[in-house]
């Protein structure tokens, strides 16, 4: 027959040795997180770069183009609120011909870069 302090001992190391296997992978689990994380900021700034060379390189005034294009007729918004709309930020930087050089998608790529770092400080 088993002793029965040997059969607790037995359960308690099994119970053990699974809860340091769950603390590891947990760590391993939260490492691979950090090393996977991305910089919000960098992320929208790119994202905000693409959007408008896609909309500038529209052909066919679609909704996206005309909306991007839209000038509002008071020039007014809700108090309190700004006065910025997607393409601001992006002629205070590239200045008002962005949309040419939006059409042309190698210079545009080119200058992402530089305006992620702008946007980014």
């Amino acid at each position: 027959m088993c002793d029965p302090n040997n059969v607790i001992w037995m359960s308690n190391m099994v119970t053990h040795q699974s809860v340091i296997t769950k603390i590891k992978n947990t760590t391993s689990d939260g490492e691979k997180n950090v090393r996977h994380q991305v910089d919000i900021i960098k992320y929208v700034a790119k994202q905000k770069w693409k959007w408008a060379g896609q909309a500038a390189r529209l052909k066919d005034n679609r909704w996206t183009q005309r909306v991007t294009e839209w000038q509002p007729r008071n020039g007014k918004r809700s108090r309190g609120r700004q006065m910025q709309r997607l393409r601001d930020d992006i002629v205070q930087w590239k200045g008002t011909t962005w949309g040419r050089d939006a059409r042309q998608r190698e210079r545009w790529q080119d200058s992402a870069e530089g305006y992620i770092l702008q946007w980014m400080n």
